[in-house]
C-alpha cells in the first residue's frame, strides 16, 4: 500500500516537472514567434547587411527592432543614425542618437555622433543646395561636357559648394547617381584654392583609379585626366587648359605625358592652338617635375632649339640657345599636375 502511494507521488512529481518544462519551452517558442524568431544579435547582423547593400529602409527596420529588444545596444543606434543620414533624414538621425545617449549616457561615441548630426541638421539647407549642384556637375563630367560643368561653377549656387567644403575643412566627397565627386583644397589662388575630382575612389574614399581633376577661373579652365593611385596621379596623363570658359571658341593647350605621384616625369608632348587656329607641337620632357632642355619649335624660316625655365608656379619662359629671351609663354608648365595632397 505504501509502495503504491509512493509510486503515485512520484508520478505526480514527474507530471508537474513535465508541465513546467512544457510551459517553459512553450513560453520560449511564443516569445520567439512574437520576435520574428531572431535574436537581437541576428537582427543587428541582418540590418548591417541591408546597410552595406544600401537598402536603408529595411536596415532601419531591423535596427529599431534591435533597440526594442536591447535598449543599450550602441551599435544599433549608430547604424540606425547612419542609415537615416544616407536617406537625408537628419531629424530622424538626431532623434535616434538622442535616444541612445539617454539610454547609454556613458557612450562617448554616441555623444560625438549626436553632435555631428545636430551640426549637419543645422546646415541642411546649405548642404541640399551644394549636393544638387555637385550632382549636376558630376552628370556633366560623366558626359564629358566640361563646358557645361564650368558654366555651373560660375553660379552663385556653386558658392554654397565651396562654403560647405570650407566648413568641412576639405575634402567634401559626395556620392551621386553619376558617380563620386569631391571638392579638394589646393594652393592655387587662380582657382580660388580648390579643385574638383570626378572618378574612382577606394572604399575609404581615397582617389584611386581613373579620374578627372578640374577647375574653373575667369582666366583659365583646367582639366586633367589620369590614373590615380593612393590619392595621387600616377601613369599616363593629359592636361588641357582653355584660356576662357567659352571652350569651343578660345585657344587651348594640351600636355600629354607621364606623372609619378602627381609630378611630371619623362618625355612629354605639348600642343598649343595658336590665334590662327593652327596647332604647334612641342616635344618636351621633365625630370621629377623640373624642365629639361625641351624642344624644337617650328618657324617659317626653319627650326631653332629652345630651352626653358619655370617662372613662378605655373609659367614658362622660352629662352633661345643663344641666351636671348623669346617670350613668356604663360601657364604651360605645371611641374605638378595641379595636384593636391589633401
Amino acid at each position: 500500500m505504501q509502495e503504491d502511494e509512493k509510486k503515485k507521488k512520484n508520478r505526480f512529481i514527474i507530471i508537474i516537472i513535465f508541465c513546467l518544462l512544457f510551459l517553459g519551452v512553450g513560453g520560449f517558442l511564443i516569445k520567439k514567434a512574437v520576435s520574428g524568431g531572431q535574436s537581437a544579435e541576428e537582427l543587428l547582423v541582418s540590418g548591417e547587411e541591408y546597410l552595406e547593400n544600401k537598402d536603408y529602409e529595411n536596415a532601419i527596420t531591423k535596427f529599431n527592432k534591435v533597440i526594442d529588444k536591447d535598449s543599450t545596444n550602441e551599435r544599433a543606434y549608430l547604424a540606425s543614425a547612419q542609415a537615416y543620414t544616407k536617406l537625408d533624414k537628419l531629424s530622424e538621425a538626431v532623434d535616434v542618437l538622442q535616444k541612445g545617449v539617454k539610454e547609454i549616457p556613458s557612450s562617448t561615441k554616441l555623444a560625438s555622433e549626436l553632435d555631428k548630426a545636430i551640426y549637419e541638421k543645422e546646415r541642411e539647407p546649405l548642404a541640399k543646395t551644394a549636393k544638387s549642384i555637385l550632382a549636376e556637375i558630376a552628370a556633366l563630367a560623366k558626359a564629358d561636357n566640361y563646358e557645361g560643368a564650368f558654366d555651373l561653377m560660375q553660379t552663385d549656387e556653386y558658392d554654397n559648394v565651396i562654403a560647405l567644403a570650407v566648413q568641412l575643412k576639405y575634402p567634401y566627397i559626395l556620392e551621386t547617381a553619376s558617380g563620386k565627386i569631391g571638392v579638394y583644397e589646393v594652393d592655387s589662388p587662380l582657382y580660388n584654392n580648390h579643385m574638383l575630382y570626378f572618378g574612382d575612389y577606394s572604399e575609404d574614399d581615397v582617389r584611386d583609379g581613373a579620374g578627372t581633376w578640374f577647375a574653373y577661373s575667369d582666366e583659365i579652365c583646367y582639366r586633367g585626366v589620369s590614373a590615380w593611385v593612393g590619392g595621387k596621379p600616377n601613369g599616363y596623363a593629359e592636361v588641357k587648359l582653355w584660356f576662357s570658359t567659352e571652350l569651343t571658341d578660345k585657344q587651348w593647350s594640351l600636355f600629354k605625358g607621364t606623372v609619378i605621384d602627381g609630378v611630371w616625369d619623362g618625355d612629354a608632348t605639348y600642343l598649343i592652338e595658336n590665334e590662327d587656329k593652327t596647332i604647334t607641337t612641342y616635344n618636351i620632357g621633365f625630370d621629377a617635375g623640373k624642365y629639361r632642355v625641351l624642344y624644337t619649335r617650328d618657324y617659317s624660316g626653319g627650326k631653332r632649339y629652345i630651352v626653358s625655365e619655370s617662372v613662378g608656379n605655373a609659367n614658362m619662359r622660352l629662352v633661345l640657345v643663344d641666351g636671348t629671351v623669346d617670350d613668356i609663354h604663360g601657364f604651360i608648365g605645371f611641374g605638378k599636375l595641379g595636384y593636391s595632397g589633401s
